[in-house]
């Protein structure tokens, strides 16, 4: 079996890995490891948000070929998702969603932990235990004692939250991995944080081929046993392959939309979902230090989840101490501190905690993508129903959690992120109605789609090991 496998970030090596351990004849295509600096394939985003002065994140850019273009200046769209980029850096949280998020979906979340196993063989995991660990985090552990003395109670019944630790993706299992430095939303300073090119090197050593700066344009079902691949290289030479059987995309959503789109296998318009973000800051414990090594809490070591009255998720937060990054970006929002000396403004800022929260799908906008006729991709605002009421009461919810906690959410300071601007966005096709269970595209018999396109919804909170157990999943389950 000759398969190809489209994109590198973290749904492409564990497709890849998945059908060398089948035995498979695996070759992998990507748009390319190294930038460019061709303005015309770029998003237009207002460069003064997070996800386009990112100076830790890489987007690449292919200077030919097709573009993902918009017409709204205020559009905030992470442009890894536009034409790669976890291939070089994504966030270090991962794990499973909720079992709550596996009832609501055709998935079954026992099938997905059988996969971990193969998962774990190239993702090695940190996790931290804040009750046993002599280097706990101060905050961390207050946060867990308040929350298994108290239940928060509302006005409209009861409201649970549960705190736990997240497990961050690394490079190597070592003692004192992590350096709690803060900077994981731009990027590891350390290099510890796992990024999926570091798997190239192990799948070529595997027998993977890979092809880099090749860039799909069209796919073709040719028969049953072979697809016709038309790729595009970073020359603008066109090539044409027709020896593979399978062919499984995971190049984000909206380049494998495009790719799709232009090989008349899908609709020229979809609805991509998106988990939209909200930003707050909160007033930080004053706790003192009992040794230099503890420090209050990081991005990515400490998940909040509120649910309802009725036990369901309504936002998952992620609560984190500042930064040199945050220091930055106060800097940028509020010129005047530009005056301060850095160790002024580092005690300020340490005054805080800050915290991203995840909406779920059905209260944030979408954006819609349509084809046009130069076969470019088009990133439109999507027309949603009215959802501030459901923000509003989760706003409400949050600043009584917070109060509770003993870090009071500073007034002003929630904010919603930019439709796209959380990285979540996906789900464009939906499972249960366009596609088969393998994401088989009804019409074709050689055709996957393994990367977020094709998840059913969109999870509350990390996302990435949901969609790399989709792909070990899919690849293991076609039978030949």
């Amino acid at each position: 079996m000759k398969v190809l496998v489209i994109g590198s970030g973290a749904t492409g090596v564990s497709a890849a890995y998945a059908a060398l351990y089948r035995g498979w004849d695996v070759t992998m295509f990507d748009a390319g490891l190294t930038p460019s600096n061709n303005r015309d394939t770029q998003i237009n985003l207002n460069s003064k948000r997070k996800n386009a002065r990112s100076k830790g994140f890489v987007y690449q850019h292919f200077p030919v070929g097709p573009k993902i273009t918009t017409n709204y200046p205020d559009l905030i769209l992470a442009q890894s998702f536009a034409q790669g980029g976890l291939s070089h850096v994504w966030g270090a949280s991962i794990g499973l969603p909720s079992k709550e998020y596996f009832d609501s979906t055709t998935y079954d979340m026992e099938e997905f932990q059988l996969h971990q196993k193969t998962l774990s063989d190239f993702l090695p995991r940190m996790s931290f235990d804040f009750k046993n660990n002599n280097s706990l985090l101060i905050l961390s552990r207050k946060m867990l004692d308040i929350h298994e003395r108290y239940t928060l109670k509302l006005i409209k019944g009861k409201i649970n939250f549960s705190i736990k630790e997240t497990s961050l993706a690394i490079k190597f299992l070592q003692k004192n991995n992590c350096r709690f430095c803060n900077q994981c939303l731009i990027g590891c300073p350390y290099n510890l944080i796992w990024t999926a090119s570091d798997e190239l090197v192990k799948l070529k050593n595997l027998g993977m081929n890979y092809l880099e700066k090749q860039r799909v344009i069209s796919l073709e079902q040719l028969s049953d046993t072979s697809v016709c691949v038309e790729s595009l290289d970073d020359q603008g030479k066109k090539s044409k392959f027709s020896k593979f059987n399978k062919v499984f995309l995971a190049c984000g959503p909206i380049e494998t939309f495009r790719i799709l789109a232009t090989s008349g296998m899908v609709q020229d318009e979809v609805v991509l979902k998106d988990s939209r973000v909200f930003y707050f800051a909160s007033s930080a414990l004053r706790v003192k230090k009992r040794n230099q090594d503890e420090q209050r809490v990081s991005l990515a070591q400490l998940m909040l989840t509120l649910n309802n009255c009725e036990g369901k998720e309504i936002t998952k937060i992620q609560l984190y101490d500042s930064s040199k990054g945050q220091h930055e970006k106060a800097r940028e929002l509020v010129p005047v501190l530009k005056l301060l000396p850095d160790t002024i403004l580092s005690k300020i800022m340490n005054q805080f905690v800050f915290g991203i929260g995840y909406l779920p799908s059905r209260l944030s906008p979408s954006l819609t993508l349509k084809l046009n006729s130069s076969k470019n991709v088009e990133v439109l605002p999507h027309s949603d129903v009215n959802y501030e009421d459901e923000v509003r009461e989760i706003k409400k919810t949050l600043r009584s959690t917070l109060k509770l906690l003993r870090i009071p959410l500073l007034p002003f300071t929630f904010s919603l992120g930019q439709p796209g601007e959380g990285f979540h966005v996906g789900s464009w096709m939906s499972i249960s109605e366009k596609i088969r269970g393998t994401s088989e595209l009804p019409k074709t018999s050689g055709i996957h789609v393994v990367d977020s396109s094709a998840i059913s919804e969109l999870p509350l909170g990390p996302i990435t090991e949901l969609l790399m157990l989709n792909a070990i999943r899919i690849v293991q389950s076609i039978r030949t």
